[in-house]
């Protein structure tokens, strides 16, 4: 009669326990049949995901709230007895959950360790929080230099295959694997570099943090880490104004004007100002704008201005530099014609176009 009013206690203790977690309004899931969480004991928190693959056959994952790592589970559901398998990565039966689902709703019964013998009572109940939508393709906002994508799709057992791809002028990164969902968190971990993803749901915006050692999959300056929103975006390119190069609107109107098209790629080869400022040798008393883009050092531009919105400036394109004006002068200023040399030793095209 003992051992019975104890079962009873305990059984009591952790459906209240679970009922607490249940109220939890900020839980996200994956995709599923059957999202329940509880406790092992009374003592291990839980979570569970659970998907019918027919009518008596459920497969779905598991995992310890202090580890938060899935472990895969297989099992049957027949006439409300929901017995669990759970398998380790050789898919070995490492434990077994006995025990009666009632209307669909709570999961009780009794956990039983094929390793150390050792058995539990667990009691789980199923909620239905906010479900997460994680497949489609990802932008990452904020980063004009430095865009990234990452295209996830969505797959059995709580697990998620992704792909994020990330760039900073010409320089390249990529890294792609598996990543298993808990709650609205899902971890990637790579066993032989101890390189590590974690992907995080917001709703309406997916948030990307790496480790140190998934830095390696970065190229010289590439960063995957940021804020994501479904794409495609649309994309606000900042003027020179805006990135502090002019000191009026009335400056960036007159520049646009003067160089038209080749505006953005003006925004495009000031990606990075140059480390040491080219020195202006002309007596102009003009401001100078020099700058490149990362990984690719042919890639250049200049700009040259006076108070009095006189401007000279350059751009290399792919048949050479356009060279652009609004003075009488046919002759670019020494400064302009040094920064051309800078071209020639990046290894560009120095073929000077007039564009008037």
């Amino acid at each position: 009669m003992k051992k019975i009013l104890i079962l009873i206690g305990i059984g009591m203790f952790c459906l209240l326990n679970v009922w607490t977690f249940a109220d939890d309004k900020d839980a996200y899931i994956g995709k599923s049949d059957f999202y329940l969480i509880g406790s092992i004991n009374n003592k291990y928190l839980i979570q569970m995901q659970l998907f019918r693959t027919t009518n008596s056959e459920i497969e779905g994952t598991y995992f310890y709230e202090s580890v938060n790592e899935p472990i895969e589970l297989s099992g049957t559901l027949k006439n409300g007895i929901l017995i669990l398998k759970e398998n380790d990565s050789r898919g070995q039966i490492t434990a077994v959950f006995d025990g009666k689902l009632v209307n669909n709703q709570l999961y009780s019964g009794i956990w039983r360790s094929k390793i150390s013998q050792k058995q539990f009572p667990f009691l789980a109940e199923r909620i239905s929080p906010k479900i997460c939508i994680w497949g489609g393709e990802w932008e990452r906002i904020g980063y004009y230099y430095s865009p990234a994508t990452i295209s996830i799709k969505e797959i059995n057992k709580g697990s998620i295959n992704f792909a994020i791809s990330a760039s900073s002028g010409g320089n390249m990164g990529e890294i792609e694997g598996i990543a298993a969902i808990n709650g609205n968190i899902a971890c990637y971990k790579e066993r032989a570099t101890g390189a590590e993803v974690i992907i995080k749901n917001h709703g309406n915006a997916i948030e990307v943090a790496i480790n140190q050692a998934a830095l390696i999959y970065c190229g010289n300056a590439v960063g995957f880490n940021g804020i994501f929103k479904k794409g495609p975006l649309k994309k606000k390119v900042p003027t020179l104004y805006e990135m502090g190069y002019f000191d009026s609107i009335n400056q960036d109107r007159i520049f646009r004007k003067l160089v038209k098209d080749d505006y953005n790629s003006f925004i495009l080869n000031l990606h990075l100002l140059d480390d040491q400022k080219c020195n202006e040798i002309d007596n102009l008393e003009a401001e100078i704008i020099s700058g490149f883009v990362r990984g690719c050092p042919s890639m250049r531009a200049i700009i040259m201005y006076t108070k009095d919105n006189r401007f000279w400036a350059a751009v290399t394109k792919d048949n050479g530099i356009n060279y652009y004006t609004n003075t009488e002068s046919t002759t670019a200023p020494k400064t302009i014609q040094a920064w051309v040399k800078i071209v020639a030793d990046c290894g560009g095209d120095t073929t000077i176009n007039w564009v008037k």
